[in-house]
């Protein structure tokens, strides 16, 4: 006597069908080992990036000061392009809170404290990599307010955050 499979028969096999060849095809992307060496560029970027303290972007002169850092939330990923040139694709995002710092009377003398203190809205950062054989190279910069639905280049600075992309790289041995 041949039965129909019951609703959990057909869960299973449903699982075997769609996430095991899932599950497989993100462990059978071949790397090179120079492709794997700029990864692990990549993760000492990133490690560099969450090190960076919080900074003062000016010295108060009575006026107050805006605090950037420490970065948090840092997150990072390598992916297959579709480059020939640049076969993977990385990323590093992070948020960067932002504080204006300021005295109740050093406020209530400046008019401008208001405005300092709008303009200190967070940012999110994520800076774009080409990763392959050649190297790492950053091709995009990128800077949005959690309030903006696109990102927009970003300003090069000498900002803790921004040099470590231009970290060297380790030498072997």
């Amino acid at each position: 006597m041949h039965r129909k499979p019951g609703r959990f028969g057909l869960l299973c096999l449903s699982a075997l069908f769609f996430i095991v060849p899932l599950a497989r095809s993100q462990g059978d992307t071949k790397m090179d080992a120079k492709s794997r060496a700029e990864v692990e560029h990549l993760r000492s970027v990133t490690t560099a990036i969450k090190a960076c303290p919080r900074v003062a972007e000016w010295k108060d002169i009575g006026i107050g000061t805006i605090y950037d850092g420490p970065p948090s939330n840092v997150v990072w990923d390598v992916k297959p392009s579709d480059s020939i040139r640049a076969p993977y694709f990385g990323y590093v995002e992070f948020f960067l809170p932002r504080e204006f710092s300021a005295t109740k009377e050093e406020c209530e003398k400046s008019r401008s404290c208001r405005d300092m203190i709008e303009t200190t809205k967070p940012f999110r950062y994520r800076f774009e990599f080409d990763l392959g054989p050649d190297g790492l190279e950053l091709t995009k910069l990128l800077v949005k307010l959690a309030s903006d639905k696109e990102w927009t280049d970003a300003r090069p600075d000498s900002s803790c955050w921004q040099s470590a992309v231009h970290l060297e790289k380790k030498k072997p041995g």
